[in-house]
């Protein structure tokens, strides 16, 4: 009776947690600890439901009362990937949803190392990437949640080094951040495994390659303000650019000091530059003195 399943392949427990009843979810859950609870047929397990509706209280129920709990979600994702990711998705209840979050992120993951010492065969929630071949923890560097990096590197610092696992966009958290800005998610990361600085993405892009890009002026000041800076500067990527070949704003005059750096073309930045007409701008503060200098006002 309790495992029986509606239209939608929900259980008594799916319309518990749905509905947001507490007591109930205790009732099933220590009646029949043994059911897994598989995902309905919108692939949502009542875990996963528990922690995308931010009841903590009713992950914490799940957690302890059933034996091994399904943690699934749609497009491949698990409760662990809702529960970094949530707090992002509503401005109005930033704080708020945080705090809850984050402790139900807490609960999944001492949890899933319970799991781990107990069997070999149990897939760590870490490192479990869904459909688009993203991990939990590209998606708490992704979003800013530094609380819920920090958080997984205490459980498994390993997982700084995973790549996302998208064919042709292969990319570590730390690229992540600094694509997006987080500067505080990347000193964390950092702190905890002081050379992944030197991966690079599956462009043969480095940390500073991407702040460029991105334009992402506070994390090429971050990156400037680290010894091994040197080692970035120079660093070519599979097309032969170094970060200053992909300079296409005065807005970061701080680059310039190293501009004379050639590509696979022989080219140096201020080639780059003059090659390119769109990367002029009025007002840009680029002045083309003659055909071989440029300068910065």
């Amino acid at each position: 009776m309790l495992r029986a399943t509606n239209k939608d392949n929900d259980t008594a427990l799916h319309m518990a947690v749905r509905n947001g009843h507490s007591g109930v979810v205790e009732l099933l859950t220590t009646e029949d600890p043994e059911f897994t609870h598989q995902p309905n047929n919108a692939e949502e397990t009542p875990l996963y439901l528990a922690v995308e509706r931010q009841l903590d209280d009713v992950v914490f129920m799940i957690l302890k009362n059933c034996k091994s709990p399904a943690y699934g979600g749609p497009k491949g994702q698990t409760a662990l990937h809702v529960a970094v990711a949530c707090p992002w998705r509503t401005e109005s209840s930033k704080t708020f949803s945080k705090m809850k979050l984050d402790q139900s992120a807490q609960f999944l993951l001492d949890w899933n190392q319970d799991l781990i010492k107990e069997t070999d065969e149990h897939q760590d929630l870490i490192k479990k990437t869904d459909e688009h071949g993203w991990t939990p923890f590209h998606y708490a560097a992704c979003l800013g949640n530094h609380y819920g990096v920090k958080l997984m590197l205490e459980k498994d610092k390993s997982v700084v080094y995973i790549t996302t696992n998208e064919e042709g966009d292969e990319k570590t958290a730390l690229h992540i951040a600094a694509a997006n800005g987080w500067h505080q998610v990347m000193e964390e990361i950092l702190s905890e495994c002081p050379d992944c600085w030197e991966m690079v993405n599956s462009e043969g892009q480095n940390v500073l390659h991407i702040a460029v890009v991105e334009q992402q002026k506070e994390v090429i000041k971050y990156i400037f303000n680290k010894s091994w800076i040197i080692h970035l500067i120079n660093q070519k990527d599979i097309e032969g650019n170094t970060p200053l070949h992909l300079l296409a704003t005065d807005s970061m005059r701080e680059l310039w000091h190293w501009r004379k750096a050639t590509n696979n073309k022989n080219m140096i930045p201020q080639d780059q530059l003059l090659s390119c007409s769109k990367i002029f701008p009025k007002h840009s503060g680029l002045e083309v003195v003659d055909s071989i200098d440029l300068r910065i006002w």
